[in-house]
């Protein structure tokens, strides 16, 4: 079941990828014309954490508010 949280999460991160960005540049973030609202990015819950520390992998919180706030 842990996994599939964790599933599920990482769709959510790829859902937040806008399609057209596959056809710009890669090194470019998407951004919106307008701030659409506001977003809590909250740190993963340790067994979470458990399964990027596996992979020498950090939290990807810090990543994802870089993300939201370069995009508005």
């Amino acid at each position: 079941m842990r996994a599939q949280h964790l599933a599920a999460g990482m769709l959510a991160v790829a859902a937040l990828l806008p399609a057209r960005a596959a056809a710009q540049d890669k090194d470019q973030l998407e951004k919106c014309e307008r701030p659409f609202g506001t977003m809590a990015v909250a740190d993963p819950r340790p067994e979470y954490m458990a399964y990027f520390t596996r992979y020498s992998l950090g939290s990807p919180t810090d990543l994802l508010r870089m993300m939201v706030q370069q995009s508005k």
